[in-house]
């Protein structure tokens, strides 16, 4: 089984067109209690998104957690992580590591 196939069926995940359509980098990710068996409850958004973008459904779009995988690789380390977590992902000196957004403590 390849790494891609290992995150087929991982269910569905709300994601920013901005990051979609390459326009921002993937940075804010949350995790919420899934409302059916499709859902992973995870939501990304980018550096660039705002209040007003994402007001808009036609702003988000729903990925399969292998596709999310795709667009940003360093998503494969927290698919367990809580629901109800909050967290950044923050690219330094080349290096990708996520920051709890509330606490701001490194996670990963």
């Amino acid at each position: 089984m390849n790494r891609k196939d290992k995150y087929l069926n991982l269910g569905g995940s709300i994601v920013s067109k901005n990051i979609i359509d390459g326009k921002g980098k993937l940075t804010w990710c949350y995790r919420h209690e899934p409302e059916d068996e499709v859902d992973n409850g995870w939501c990304f958004f980018s550096d660039i998104d705002t209040d007003e973008f994402l007001e808009s459904v036609e702003s988000v779009q729903i990925l399969s957690w292998a596709q999310v995988v795709e667009i940003e690789p360093a998503v494969a380390d927290i698919f367990d992580f809580p629901f109800g977590c909050e967290l950044e992902l923050v690219e330094e000196d080349g290096e990708k590591h996520f920051y709890d957004a509330n606490t701001g403590v490194q996670i990963i």
